[in-house]
């Protein structure tokens, strides 16, 4: 999350901090369990799956950390959550101060700086102290700064989640914070670009606040988020894929096989099967969108270009592997290479390079012509031919190649598909063979 979007406030807001009294994967477990059985659903425990037992719990643990958080502002944390652990605290720590934390409601005489002093060297010099004590303690004196903070100081509270805050995405058209004032509510910000933001609650106690605050904060920002990824996907078919570049196969089939594309300052990860997708640059912080793979990979791309970074170009074999695999949804090589008929192609002389797939009773020949070859008078690279269907690889000036289909006229005048092949030798035999593997994966249009 991105400080500057609280930089144009009079006060830095206070950021709610983790208030779970246990934060074990077995208590966060039964956190969802106990939030399931209050809606009537029966939360089954993960047997073998680690990694499904640990999303479960931190759900649970996100879910009941509300619940927390609202206790706090109320002024009943301490006694909802704490209440069998203050006669052991009594034994460690000063009377007075627990007397103070496990008080309701607002101390409107207590010295919030004073208490911390108090809390902070109690805890810097408690060598022999019980960790568990220390736990406590510390606590404590965050939920009860919260309720001074916010409740009697009207110090604006972030909005962001203590938990799974870190993979949501910064806001940009609204001030994510809740502020009490004297006779209601406020969400937002003077200034926000959102036209509802800031907005005003009258409502009877912190508790009613908070539950509105998150209604609110869930719509504001799905809408935000929804938006922005829509704006990012649409610049990213523009700019990175009118044409895709022939790098851009190996990236698609990398993020297919690991879930993962990027590095330094711009991330992409798959985080569902659902085709969710996580970007996080160094500027923006986290975007969630829904893409396709192909999609996903020219958002990263782009998001690169826009920060001055650079995706490690991939080489021919990777090229040639993944486009392969994209056609047959599978691993594949090309196999022996058989002839290739050159058709109505003039050509400068009869070199041609041919490279055969196959997969699922499906075939595809790609001649790459070595020499010049036109149709028509129309510059040609190379032929593909599949069981009825022929097309051609035609140069189209700027680094492009596009495949048109062959009519009885000669080629048709609309392209299949199109690769930008800018920054790439096509003299050299691998990338010979990485363009054929495209016109291979492009074929599916023929």
């Amino acid at each position: 999350m991105a400080q500057r979007q609280f930089d144009h406030l009079p006060v830095y807001p206070i950021q709610p901090l983790l208030l779970a009294r246990d934060a074990s994967a077995e208590a966060g477990l039964q956190d969802l369990i106990r939030c399931g059985a209050q809606i009537g659903y029966t939360v089954q425990a993960p047997k073998r799956s680690e990694i499904a037992l640990r999303g479960k719990a931190v759900l649970g643990l996100g879910l009941s950390e509300g619940n927390r958080l609202k206790a706090a502002l109320l002024g009943t944390y301490a006694k909802e959550v704490w209440s069998d652990a203050r006669e052991a605290l009594s034994a460690v720590w000063p009377a007075s101060l627990l007397a103070l934390l496990y008080q309701p409601g607002v101390q409107a005489d207590a010295d919030a700086e004073a208490v911390k002093m108090e809390v902070f060297g109690l805890l810097a010099g408690a060598k022999d102290v019980p960790e568990a004590a220390k736990r406590a303690l510390r606590f404590l004196w965050r939920a009860w700064n919260l309720h001074h903070q916010v409740i009697l100081k009207g110090r604006p509270m972030s909005l962001w989640p203590s938990v799974g805050g870190e993979i949501l995405s910064d806001v940009t058209t609204f001030t994510p914070v809740l502020t009490c004032r004297v006779e209601d509510w406020q969400i937002g910000w003077d200034g926000d670009a959102r036209q509802d933001s800031p907005m005003f609650l009258k409502v009877r106690d912190a508790g009613a606040a908070l539950e509105a605050a998150w209604s609110v904060f869930s719509r504001w920002y799905g809408e935000e988020t929804e938006t922005a990824g829509a704006r990012l996907k649409a610049a990213a078919r523009k700019e990175v894929l009118s044409p895709p570049h022939l790098y851009h196969g190996a990236y698609e089939h990398a993020l297919a096989a690991n879930d993962r594309l990027g590095q330094g300052a711009a991330v992409l990860e798959g985080i569902s099967h659902g085709r969710l997708f996580s970007l996080h640059t160094a500027r923006r912080g986290t975007l969630l969108f829904r893409a396709d793979r192909r999609t996903a990979a020219a958002v990263l791309q782009l998001a690169c270009r826009q920060y001055g970074q650079t995706l490690p170009p991939p080489q021919a074999a990777e090229v040639v592997g993944a486009y392969l695999a994209l056609w047959a949804g599978k691993e594949l090589a090309f196999a022996e290479a058989g002839d290739v008929d050159p058709g109505p192609v003039q050509m400068d002389g009869d070199r041609v390079r041919t490279y055969t797939a196959a997969a699922d009773e499906r075939g595809v020949s790609v001649g790459i012509f070595e020499g010049g070859a036109t149709i028509g008078g129309r510059s040609v690279v190379g032929k593909v031919m599949t069981e009825d269907r022929r097309a051609f690889l035609v140069g189209g000036g700027r680094g492009r190649i596009a495949l048109h289909a062959l009519g009885r006229r000669g080629l048709m005048p609309k392209a299949l598909a199109m690769v930008d092949t800018s920054g790439v030798d096509l003299r050299d035999l691998p990338w010979k063979a990485a363009l054929a593997a495209w016109a291979v994966y492009a074929s599916k249009g023929v």
